[in-house]
C-alpha cells in the first residue's frame, strides 16, 4: 500500500487480515497523510445511523453544501460527479 492515510491503513489492515503479504510505504517522515491533518473525520451525509437518531438530512442538502464549500470547479468536482457519489 502506498500512503499511510486512512485509506492506505485500512487497505493494509484488510490485506494483512486476509493473510496477504502487506507492505505499507509512506513518503513523509510521519504517518497519517492528510487524515492526520484533518483529524481523520469522515462526513457521510444522509446515512442510516443519523436517520435512526432522528437527524434530518438529504442528498440534495449534501449536494448544495458541496457546491458552496468546494471552490475547485474542474471536471473532478463537477455537480454530476458529486451527485454520483
Amino acid at each position: 500500500m502506498v500512503g499511510s492515510g486512512a485509506g492506505g491503513l485500512v487497505a493494509a489492515i484488510t490485506s494483512a487480515s486476509n493473510n496477504l503479504n502487506t507492505l505499507l510505504i509512506e513518503k513523509s517522515d510521519v504517518w497519517g497523510g492528510t487524515s492526520a491533518l484533518s483529524g481523520g473525520g469522515l462526513w457521510i451525509p444522509n446515512n442510516h445511523v443519523s436517520k435512526q437518531e432522528g437527524l434530518q438530512d438529504s442528498e440534495e442538502e449534501a449536494l448544495i453544501y458541496m457546491e458552496v464549500v468546494i471552490n475547485y470547479k474542474g471536471s473532478a468536482s463537477s455537480y454530476e460527479k458529486k451527485k454520483g457519489m
